[in-house]
Parts: C-alpha cells; structure tokens; sequence
C-alpha cells in the first residue's frame, strides 16, 4: 500500500510523537466531533466523501491532526493522508507480485499478436472489413495506398464520380492519352512517321525488329541481291518445311518417341509440369504408392476448412491488413481494380485533381504544345522506329506485305550466302540485277520502258480493251488528220491475197493492182469506230474480193467483190461492222 499525505496549506507544523486511531469518520454526520482531538489522533474517514473545514476527503483517506484541535475546527489543525489508490492484492496474490501476460488474460507484446485466440474476431472487434488483409499496391484486387506525396499512385481513375475539371482543353494524366481530340494530328505534332501506329512481328503488315542475331524468320523471297544456287541447303524461312524425311531428320536429332507429342492432358498428349513445377490436374486414379490416409495433409474437397489455425495460415501466405475487407464501393469496403481501372466511386476529396494547372496539355493542340517532343517520345517507349515512315526508300522501315518482305535491296545483309554470286536467280524475276538502268540498256530498252502504263502526268497511254486511245487530252498533239488534211496512200501490186494492217491509220487509201484474182483482208471494225479506208482495183481482168475480219459483214454481206478495172468502194466501221459510204 502507498500513502499520499497531504499537508493542508494552512498547516505550519507535522505530526510528532505516536498516532492513535480514533475510529471512522462520517463526514455527512460530522461524527465523531472533531473538535476535541488531541494532537496525534487519527480517523479513517468512510462510509462517505465530503469536505472537512474545506479539505476535499475520500472514503479511505485518514485524518492526522498535527496540533490539538478547537472550536472552529481549521485545516492547518490535521493533514489528509490519500488512501484512495490502495491496492490490497494483484490478481489474487500479495507480497512481491511478478504478473505475466497470462495472468491477466492480456497478449504479449514480444508475440505480435500471434498469440490471439482468434484473428478474425479480434479483426471484428476492431472493426476491421474485408480490405483488413489486402495487400497495398496498384494491381487487381490490391488496396490502393497514397504514395510519398499523399496522392493516389498511377491507377486508372476514369470511373470516379464527383472528379471534375474546370478546364476542359487540358489532356487528363490518367488517361493515358486517350483524351486526346485527334490522334493523328497527335502523332504529326510528335513526328511521328506512318510506323508508329504498326506492330512489330513478322505477320503481314508488321514492322520487322531486329532480335538478338539480326532480321527474324521472315519470308525474303523478294528481297535482291540475295541469291542461292546451292539446292541442297535448307532454307531458313521454310523453318524446316523443306526437310526431303522429317522422320530421318528427328532420329538424326536423337529425339524419342515424345518429340511428336502435344504436351497437355488430354489422352496421348505429353504432361508437362506448371509454373510451380507441379504436375496439372490430370487423373492419377492409376499412379501407385498415392496414398490419402495422411491426417497431416488438407483434403482438397475441404477447400481449406480443415485447416487447424486459417489465421496462421494467412499469415503464413503472407497476407496483409487488407485480407478480411470486402471489396465494393461502399464505405469501409477496399476499392477493386476491374478491366477498365477504378470502379465508379466518389473521389470528391481526392486531392491534387485539378485541371487549372499549366502544366497539363491541351487535348485541341493534339500535343503540339509538348515541351519536347523528343523526350516526350522516349517516355512513351518509342523507339528510333517511331519518327520512320513505312516503304522502301533510304531511311523507310520496311513493312511486311502480304507475301513477306517487299522488293528490297537485301545485299548487305549477314548471314545470308549463295554458292554463285555471279548468276541471277530464276525466283528473282531480274529483282537481283545490279544495275537495273545499265541491263535496260542492254536489252536495248527505251526511256518508256520505267513508265507506268495510265492517263496520269508521266505514265505511258496504253491502248484499251478495243484497241483504242483512252479518253486523254490530245490538244498538243500535231499533224493530225483532218480539216482537209491529206490521207495516208498505200500503192501494191499483188498476185497474192493482201492484208490491211491493224495498225494502219484512221483514214487510208488502198490503190491495189491485182495480179490474179485475190483477196483483200480486213482488220477487225471492233475498236476502230470511224476507221474509214478506200480500196481501188486498178487492173483489168481480176476481182478484188473484200473480206471482213471473223464474221463481220460489209453492208451486212459477208464479202464485197471489185472485178472492173478503176472501180473503188469506201468502207467505215461502227466498232461492230464495215459500212459501204
């Protein structure tokens, strides 16, 4: 027992000499009177609290006077010993107590808790939710923890309800550009060539990226300057597909049986082992020395409700706080990420959300307003690709066509090598001559062999399915018939049939002189609508005989005779047939 005594303010002098106890004092009575102590006399003051000559006392406090008492009783005349915090015994026991976390029924402090009797009450108890034992973090089902800076870390915010902006010309870090009002605009303001919008891979369309040994298994059928007369090597891009016995080359490769096999679990399929290096979930009803009867082992039917201790066990997997919450958006419950990023939750006392700030972008200027776009580039991790345009020229990355490689100059390429360097490859289709211009020349071929056949600027006009001129602009051209302009005069003497050349002009004349009668052969009237020709006999004693071309007609008839001397006709084609004018 501890003792407080408490002189009174007022008192000038302690207690001498012996105490003698004088009983309790009631100070609702005032009994004993108080009044007729002598110096030494004590009291232990109960059944009540009150006051005493205005010295506040406690039922248990004891009474001292210091001098002998009188009437008007004062506080400098007794001292107030405080027996209030008495402690008559510790958890049952007396004497020198030693008490240990037991004793009291309270957990030890070295234990960490591990000693409750149950996680999940005390988590209860404590008002814990679901999210209790979540794990903080910015993935699927984690909790999200503010960062460093007291902000939300990089997590989808677009489901947030009550987060608004005042500015809406400003791109929202959040969304990852997808704010943007016109994304191409963006990629032009970022320099960004045709190439940044393409995979990368070696399917049609992809933009091949060199690996660690330089271009992929791709198809460089067209690629020139690349050639091979070596017809007993395998070609790379068949991936093997040109093997002469795949059988033969397996067992060349000492591979087994299993080579063949899809690994999986379906019937006579290979098992492969998981990422734990687990067998999977295959049925082993027929694997021996599998037994069940291990009480040390969780029955998987139990689904974990045979486990001894479920809070050990999660601290064991190593769970967090977050474990026990439930998820949703209601209060308490821990925010899930879904497939889009945050649910529709209130952020209204999110911090940091502004759109007022000049530091953000301006969804109009489609990231014309980037600081640098350079590094702008690198923090969104593109590469030296990002600013190439797609093709074939100098500078372009080459594209994927539909077949493989497009038609490109391949000759520095490593690794790849040919048994005659000398020789064009028949695949090639001339794609690997070196010098095209000089094999033109060769081949003595005009400046009109690059042109493209066409109408437009600089193409070749190219005759069309009735073997005439297409529909271009001719006003430049000179010496064209007409106007009173002189037809072409074609002057023969045949014993033999003669034949009017397809390529003869719009309007032409035949003067014939017949050795024996003979024929005159028309070229067909399709394609050459207004074609006009005037055919003469000028000998005597033979017949011109006209016959148009297939079964076209003259005037409807299948031939027209000329067998007097000086007599001509004038012939015209509708694009069908000739017609006599």
């Amino acid at each position: 027992m501890s003792l407080d005594i408490r002189p009174n303010p007022s008192s000038s002098a302690g207690v001498t000499g012996g105490l003698v106890y004088k009983g309790e004092y009631n100070v609702t009575t005032n009994s004993p009177d108080l009044t007729s102590s002598s110096k030494g006399d004590f009291y232990i003051v109960n059944p009540n609290a009150g006051t005493l000559a205005g010295v506040a006392i406690n039922v248990g406090d004891h009474i001292v006077f210091n001098e002998d008492a009188a009437s008007p009783l004062t506080s400098a005349m007794f001292d107030v010993i405080d027996n209030t915090d008495a402690v008559a015994s510790v958890n049952g026991q007396t004497g020198v107590v030693s008490l240990g976390a037991s004793d009291v029924s309270a957990l030890a402090i070295a234990s960490n808790l591990s000693d409750l009797n149950n996680a999940g009450t005390a988590r209860t108890n404590l008002g814990l939710g679901s999210a209790a034992v979540l794990v903080a973090g910015t993935a699927a089902n984690n909790a999200v923890q503010l960062d460093g800076s007291s902000r939300l870390p990089a997590v989808d915010g677009s489901q947030l309800t009550n987060v608004t902006s005042t500015d809406a010309t400003k791109l929202a870090i959040s969304n990852n550009l997808s704010d943007l009002n016109n994304v191409g605009t963006a990629r032009t303001n970022l320099g960004l060539g045709t190439a940044a919008v393409l995979d990368t891979g070696t399917s049609n369309g992809d933009v091949v990226v060199l690996d660690a040994t330089g271009l992929p298994a791709v198809d460089g059928s067209q690629l020139t300057g690349v050639t091979s007369t070596d017809a007993t090597k395998l070609a790379i891009a068949n991936n093997l597909s040109d093997l002469n016995n795949v059988g033969t080359a397996r067992t060349n490769l000492g591979l087994g049986s299993a080579a063949t096999l899809t690994a999986g679990t379906a019937a006579n399929n290979a098992v492969q082992l998981d990422g734990s290096s687990r067998l999977p979930a295959v049925d082993g009803s027929q694997l021996t020395g599998v037994t069940s009867t291990d009480a040390t082992k969780l029955a998987i039917s139990n689904n974990l409700s045979d486990l001894n201790n479920a809070t050990t066990a999660r601290t064991n997997l190593g769970l967090g706080s977050a474990a026990t919450k439930d998820t949703g958006t209601s209060n308490g419950n821990v925010v899930l990420l879904d497939a889009t990023g945050l649910p529709a939750v209130d952020g209204s006392q999110l911090t940091g959300v502004t759109s007022t700030d000049a530091t953000k972008l301006a969804i109009a200027n489609n990231l014309s307003d980037l600081n640098n776009v350079g590094t702008a580039r690198t923090n969104l991790g593109l590469g030296t690709a990002a600013v190439l345009d797609t093709g074939t020229a100098n500078g372009d990355v080459v594209l994927l066509d539909a077949t493989g490689l497009p038609a490109v100059d391949g000759s520095q390429l490593t690794g790849v090598t040919g048994t005659d360097a000398t020789k064009l490859a028949i695949a090639n289709n001339l794609s690997d001559l070196n010098n095209a211009g000089t094999a033109r020349t060769n081949l003595g071929l005009g400046s009109a062999a690059v042109l493209v056949a066409g109408t437009a600027a600089n193409n070749a006009v190219q005759l069309d399915g009735s073997s005439r001129l297409p529909a271009v602009d001719g006003s430049q051209l000179t010496n064209l018939p007409g106007g009173g302009s002189a037809p072409n005069i074609t002057s023969v003497s045949q014993s033999t049939d003669y034949t009017i050349s397809t390529s003869t002009g719009i309007e032409e004349i035949f003067l014939i002189t017949p050795g024996a009668d003979i024929t005159v052969n028309l070229p067909t009237a399709v394609g050459k609508e207004g074609y006009k020709y005037n055919i003469k006999n000028l000998a005597s004693g033979f017949t011109l005989t006209i016959d148009p071309n297939g079964g076209q007609t003259i005037d409807s008839s299948p031939t027209f005779a000329i067998s007097t001397q000086f007599q001509s006709i004038t012939i015209v084609s509708d694009n069908a047939n000739w017609f006599i004018i």
